[in-house]
């Protein structure tokens, strides 16, 4: 997921223009490819039974993890 690189620029990115919506953005695809490898691994080691119903948890399940 190269997550250190990408949250780096978009740090530089920011500091650089202080635009918002461009760093909102960033974060967000950032956030959600970081959600997507969690809910892939929950499914893949057979886990969503064992945790509780939380938001996170709520939120894993709702999403579509990718086909291998």
């Amino acid at each position: 997921m190269n997550l250190l690189n990408r949250w780096n620029q978009t740090l530089r990115e920011y500091y650089n223009t202080l635009n918002h919506n461009n760093f909102a953005k960033a974060h967000g695809l950032i956030s959600r490819d970081i959600r997507k490898a969690a809910a892939e691994l929950i499914k893949e080691k057979d886990w969503l039974e064992w945790l509780d119903e939380s938001t996170f948890c709520a939120t894993m399940r709702e999403m579509k993890t990718p086909k291998k």
